[in-house]
């Protein structure tokens, strides 16, 4: 399950939209939507 992330532009959550499942973690694909903001990111978050 994805640890969730913010907005660098504007701080609001952002919700996962796609999950990459890698032998060493998962690479998410975040995104954003509101009014003039539409961010997305993709980071990886490895395994615990």
């Amino acid at each position: 399950m994805a640890k969730g992330n913010k907005c660098p532009d504007c701080g609001h959550p952002m919700y996962a939209e796609r999950e990459d499942h890698q032998p060493m973690g998962t690479w998410m694909h975040y995104k954003f939507r509101s009014g003039t903001c539409k961010c997305t990111e993709k980071m990886f978050e490895a395994k615990r």
